[in-house]
């Protein structure tokens, strides 16, 4: 099914400018998977040498926070036609 991706404005240059992108997916693990195929240097923004996501990466399902952490299952949970993931990466300095 196609699930849309929101993408924040610090990586659109890395989708041609879009604040969206329309991915087929079933899950979110595969929503990123194939935002990461499509654009390839998001995988490196994103994921780890091994194709998890980075720490500083949160995923939102609709307005729900997702758990990242590989023990949750959070990632593989089925997704709806119509659901909508946002990326937002966290900032941090001083």
């Amino acid at each position: 099914m196609i699930i849309l991706i929101n993408i924040p404005p610090m990586l659109r240059d890395y989708v041609g400018g879009q604040r969206s992108v329309e991915v087929l997916a079933n899950s979110p693990r595969t929503a990123i998977s194939g935002l990461c195929k499509t654009y390839d240097k998001l995988s490196e923004i994103l994921l780890n040498k091994e194709g998890k996501l980075l720490a500083f990466v949160n995923l939102f399902n609709n307005s729900s926070k997702l758990s990242t952490d590989e023990c949750s299952q959070d990632l593989d949970m089925p997704l709806k036609e119509g659901d909508r993931l946002t990326i937002m990466l966290a900032v941090a300095g001083g």
